[in-house]
């Protein structure tokens, strides 16, 4: 696969997966916790960094001109799929835990929220560098 490929596949699986997932968490949610503060802080820590993803997203495809670019090999196309299904079983899974009762009060739900945001965000951010990042300057030019 063509980096540009790559670049269109991960913005819109990044796009995809937060607007769903913020959108389920915002309906499922509502039902089940008690405290509006609680309610709000739980979707807020999903909302930085999911702007931030989005912004770069939007600059780069919006600019998106010119050959398709550098492949971008088998192992990097797996690990972005694996990184998705763990994030999204990590979300879910603090979610059937919050439900089952693993997770004993509501107010530790943003924080466990937060923790599987965190621990993705360095791996997606990662991947936003390799396929979004600037590109390295050629040698022998002057910076």
């Amino acid at each position: 696969m063509y980096e540009r490929t790559a670049r269109a596949v991960f913005a819109i699986l990044v796009v995809i997966v937060h607007v769903v997932f913020v959108s389920f968490c915002a309906v499922y949610l509502q039902a089940r916790i008690t405290k509006l503060a609680t309610y709000v802080s739980t979707i807020a820590v999903f909302l930085p960094v999911f702007g931030i993803y989005v912004g770069v997203v939007v600059k780069s495809v919006g600019i998106s001109k010119g050959p398709r670019g550098r492949k971008v090999s088998g192992v990097f196309l797996a690990l972005m799929v694996i990184l998705f299904a763990a994030y999204v079983a990590g979300n879910a899974f603090v979610l059937w835990s919050y439900e089952t009762g693993f997770i004993g009060t509501e107010d530790l739900l943003p924080a466990a929220v937060a923790l599987v945001e965190s621990a993705f965000g360095g791996f997606f951010t990662t991947l936003f560098l390799t396929l979004f990042g600037q590109e390295a300057p050629e040698k022998g030019a002057r910076t």
